[in-house]
């Protein structure tokens, strides 16, 4: 099975590995623009079109607040995906943090521009004043859900361009990693065999699209009862099979022959190198991750 394939991940997940692979300081200043971005785009809109005006001063102070809300947000979406681990005081801040502290933002901003103005034309009728603070906590609802997903929005796209490592890389990993956990239970059950090669493939230098020429080539040629995923960065694969060492090694050069036909089709003329660490699950074998230890090594250099 090819995990890219089968992968599916929510836009919440997806900063959660973005979060993790991206320079504090970088992934703080991107939620701040988000946050920011978000208020001048809801705030923005009821200024411009002229239902209240916000001046130099307060704009100011919306924009302190919003800021330290991007700050807030940054670190507790970082820390949301690991909730297993935490108290119940941390999966209250966490949910504190969403929606909920939006909408309280929202309603006090609206309250304070609005409100005033609005008592004062209706001569300070008490009923008018309740249907003016409850539609007031309405369009903070329909607020609230418009500046969090353009946070979420612009929040993945910066960090995506100062992101280390390929988000998907990591999401692929992760949920070979559960495959392997599965096959590893299976194998020590009944006995059968499992090996893992994991590869990593050589080009040079900003030569990267070779590569995707080759993983796809690799995949539509494992067979379906097979693991096939990025691993750890765009040159690195791993494939698990249930095989013996002795066949891992007949894998090793079944690869280091679908390369060659890749580099072949395309015309590609420079040296690549092709690496591999084989290990299979021996009886003595306690946990799948020793599986990430590899008990042989082979190298391959390649050049049409």
């Amino acid at each position: 099975m090819v995990i890219q394939k089968s992968l599916k991940v929510s836009r919440d997940e997806t900063l959660h590995y973005l979060f993790g692979e991206t320079n504090l300081i970088l992934g703080i200043l991107s939620s701040i623009v988000a946050s920011l971005s978000g208020m001048f785009i809801t705030l923005g809109f009821l200024h411009f079109a002229g239902f209240f005006t916000i001046q130099q001063d307060q704009l100011v102070i919306l924009s302190v607040v919003f800021a330290i809300l991007g700050i807030a947000i940054f670190f507790t979406k970082k820390e949301e995906f690991h909730l297993y681990d935490k108290t119940g005081s941390h999966i209250f801040i966490a949910g504190v943090f969403s929606y909920p502290i939006y909408i309280i933002l929202f309603t006090l901003v609206l309250l304070y521009f609005f409100l005033p103005d609005w008592t004062s034309a209706q001569k300070g009728v008490q009923v008018n004043v309740v249907a003016a603070i409850i539609l007031i906590f309405l369009i903070s609802v329909a607020f609230s859900y418009l500046f969090n997903g353009w946070w979420k929005l612009i929040t993945y796209l910066l960090l995506q361009m100062f992101s280390r490592r390929d988000w998907r890389v990591l999401a692929e990993r992760d949920a070979f990693l559960s495959g392997l956990g599965l096959r590893f239970e299976e194998s020590k059950r009944y006995g059968t065999s499992l090996s893992l090669l994991n590869l990593t493939v050589t080009v040079p230098p900003r030569e990267k699209k070779i590569l995707a020429g080759i993983y796809k080539r690799l995949a539509d040629s494992v067979r379906d009862i097979d693991l096939i995923s990025h691993f750890d960065n765009v040159n690195n694969f791993a494939i698990l099979a249930p095989i013996t060492l002795a066949a891992g090694q007949g894998l090793f050069k079944r690869v280091v022959k679908l390369v060659q036909e890749e580099l072949y089709t395309k015309g590609y003329k420079k040296k690549v190198t092709v690496e591999a660490g084989i290990a299979t699950i021996l009886p003595e074998t306690e946990s799948e991750f020793e599986l990430l230890k590899p008990a042989e090594m082979l190298k391959e250099e390649i050049q049409i």
